[in-house]
């Protein structure tokens, strides 16, 4: 019979990343981020993007960007349940 296995065994699952992975991860992150601020850059300088932007066509409010990402920060949040925890275990 298979049983379910917890988050914490499924993190510890594997064998630890060697030197070559955490090389691979760290240059992943670093393309990832030069690639992003080339897009930022891009959009922002480029003389040919600059043209095509009208910012009256630019309606999105930005409530609609923020409000759920913080809707769903108040529903998944683990830090709470651990503070509440913490914080139960100093009151007795």
């Amino acid at each position: 019979m298979y049983r379910r296995m917890t988050i914490n065994e499924c993190m510890h699952a594997r064998d630890p990343p060697d030197l070559f992975e955490n090389a691979l991860v760290e240059l992943v992150k670093v393309v990832h981020l030069v690639v992003s601020l080339a897009i930022v850059l891009i959009i922002r300088y480029n003389p040919k993007v600059l043209e095509t932007y009208d910012a009256d066509l630019d309606t999105l409010p930005r409530a609609a960007l923020l409000l759920p990402p913080f809707l769903l920060a108040l529903v998944f949040n683990r830090v709470r349940a651990c503070m509440g925890k913490g914080i139960g275990a100093f009151s007795r």
